[in-house]
């Protein structure tokens, strides 16, 4: 299993009912100053149409500071990951460096980068961890849809 696999493993086992509406997606940047543009664009693409729409001005926040940070502090490749859990989108920036393991997840301090600091207001829940390969940064932003709703919304996929 790579460690993309784990990452997402790992989120479909949470307590997060699945979006059947619209699949997990992920796309590498090569760590350029124009990747926060292009991970926001990519963002605004794959963001799900059902449930996220509400979440599509958060999300591109969120997004341009994680990927800055990857950009400025990490190691390419940089790999965005999107993927919908009805009742918030889970976004996740991963990148070959060695990651805020030390800092994730905890309240903001004064030792917070402003980026992080942006992301731990704008998110449901935020948090890092160091991966066999590099380390991840992940967020929930909520999408207006109650989590007691959601599960009526999506209850089983779709049939062929």
């Amino acid at each position: 299993m790579s460690s993309n696999d784990d990452v997402w493993s790992e989120w479909i086992n949470r307590d997060l009912h699945g979006c059947w509406s619209s699949s997990p997606d992920s796309r590498d940047f090569s760590g350029t100053l124009q990747d926060p543009s292009r991970a926001r664009q990519f963002v605004r693409d794959r963001v799900c149409q059902k449930h996220g729409v509400l979440a599509r001005g958060a999300l591109a926040l969120v997004t341009s500071e994680l990927v800055t940070n990857a950009v400025l502090h990490g190691t390419p490749p940089i790999t965005v990951d999107i993927g919908c859990h009805v009742s918030k989108i889970w976004l996740a920036v991963r990148d070959l460096g060695e990651g805020l393991s030390s800092l994730a997840p905890r309240p903001p301090s004064p030792g917070l980068g402003l980026g992080l600091k942006i992301v731990d207001q704008v998110s449901d829940e935020w948090g890092s961890r160091t991966l066999e390969h590099g380390s991840v940064v992940w967020c929930l932003i909520g999408t207006g849809v109650m989590p007691v709703i959601a599960r009526r919304v999506d209850p089983v996929p779709p049939g062929p």
